[in-house]
C-alpha cells in the first residue's frame, strides 16, 4: 500500500503541478563527451539518500527528482531523474534557482508546497522548500556537491503487513558535501571551458545582484 499510495500521490502531484505551468523538457540531461550549449548552464552534483543510517539503493521507482523555481519568471521547472548512483549533470535555462521540491529517495508523502506563482497550497510527495539554491549561467559549468538527506524509516501502519516496507518516518537533516574530486561525473566536466565548483548554498543567502549593491 506505501507504494501504491506514493505512485498516486506522484501522479496526482504531476497532474495538478503541470495545470499551474511547471514547466516540462526544459531541463534535459547532457553528455559530458558533447560540447556544451553555449546559450545553456550546465549543473552537475549528486543526490544520496542515508536512511537510518545506511545508504539508499535506488530503483526506477525511487530515484530522486528535483522542482526548482526560477527567480527570473516566476516559474516552477521540472529535472529528470538522477542516474541509480544518485548523480546528474542537467542543462538549463540561464537564472538563479531554487529548490522547490524534493522528491524520490525515501521522503514524506502528502506534504504542503505553496506554488509561488498562484497562491495555492498543494499535496506533494516530497521534501518543499529544502532550502538551496543553485545557479545557471550560459555556457558554464557547476559543480553543486552532493545533496545528503539522512532520514529515519518506520513500518508502515498497516492492520496486516506483508511486505515489512519501511516509509519515512523523519529528518535528521539535509547538508552538502564537496565530493568534487571523486564525482565520475564531474571529473569528465571539470576540464571544460567555464567549469567552476559552485555548491548548493543556503536559500538565506542574498541573491548575487543583492551582493553586488
Amino acid at each position: 500500500m506505501g507504494l501504491i499510495k506514493c505512485l498516486l500521490y506522484a501522479s496526482l502531484t504531476f497532474i495538478l503541478l503541470t495545470s499551474c505551468g511547471l514547466k516540462i523538457g526544459a531541463i534535459r540531461s547532457v553528455d559530458a563527451t558533447k560540447a556544451p550549449p553555449a546559450d545553456k548552464g550546465i549543473v552537475v552534483g549528486r543526490v544520496r539518500f542515508i536512511v537510518d543510517g545506511k545508504e539508499l539503493k535506488y530503483n526506477l521507482l525511487n530515484r530522486p527528482v528535483m522542482r526548482l523555481f526560477r527567480f527570473s519568471d516566476g516559474e516552477y521547472y521540472e529535472t529528470p531523474m538522477v542516474d541509480t548512483t544518485g548523480a546528474f549533470s542537467w542543462q538549463l535555462p540561464e537564472g538563479e534557482y531554487e529548490i522547490a521540491l524534493l522528491g524520490g529517495g525515501m521522503c514524506p508523502v502528502g506534504q504542503p508546497m505553496l506554488m509561488r506563482n498562484s497562491g495555492v497550497f498543494w499535496q506533494v510527495n516530497g521534501f518543499s522548500y529544502p532550502g538551496y539554491r543553485l545557479l545557471a549561467t550560459s555556457g558554464n559549468i557547476y559543480y553543486l556537491g552532493t545533496l545528503v538527506v539522512d532520514v529515519n524509516s518506520r513500518k508502515m501502519n498497516a492492520v496486516i503487513d506483508f511486505t515489512g516496507e519501511r516509509v519515512f518516518d523523519s529528518l535528521n537533516r539535509i547538508q552538502i558535501v564537496d565530493d568534487s574530486s571523486i564525482d565520475p561525473k564531474w571529473q569528465s566536466f571539470k576540464d571544460s571551458s567555464g567549469a567552476v565548483i559552485e555548491l548548493f548554498e543556503p536559500i538565506s543567502f542574498k541573491s548575487r545582484k543583492e551582493r553586488k549593491l
